[in-house]
């Protein structure tokens, strides 16, 4: 039977915060699909949020460019919904922002570093024994790059 994320978040100390951040995260880019253009926001999302100023992760620096032009119309339409915006800034992220899990990385294992794979298991350790979220972080855990990668 799956469960939601939402219910390990509920029910873990160690994901519940960060619960706020993804919720202000997920508001923030409705708020951004309802007033950036159609085709930026294929090239574009929203980042994360420092301080007052939004963060828009974009997917090459011509998408970028495009974006730096409106940035006057698209803050002032983003402080008509959210006035503590104060500033917009544009970050690069070279590849598709919304790669599906069979795009571009077919056929190529991803790994992570030792540090990344030591706090997935103390986050799987946290987790409700043997659910399926904690299976699946100890997979993931599993995945540490060597010294030959």
């Amino acid at each position: 039977m799956a469960t939601k994320l939402s219910t390990f978040i509920e029910e873990v100390s160690a994901l519940k915060l960060l619960e706020a951040p993804l919720k202000r995260i997920r508001e923030l880019h409705r708020i951004y699909s309802a007033v950036a253009p159609p085709a930026l926001l294929k090239v574009s999302r929203v980042g994360y949020l420092n301080d007052n100023s939004l963060v828009l992760i974009v997917s090459n620096g011509t998408a970028g460019a495009s974006l730096r032009q409106q940035l006057p119309t698209l803050l002032a339409n983003i402080q008509a919904l959210e006035p503590q915006i104060t500033a917009i800034k544009i970050e690069v992220q070279v590849g598709n922002l919304y790669t599906s899990p069979r795009g571009n990385t077919e056929g190529k294992e991803r790994r992570l570093s030792p540090a990344g794979a030591k706090n997935l298991t103390q986050l799987a350790n946290e987790l409700p024994d043997d659910s399926p979220l904690q299976q699946a972080v100890k997979r993931l855990a599993g995945r540490v790059k060597s010294d030959q990668d």
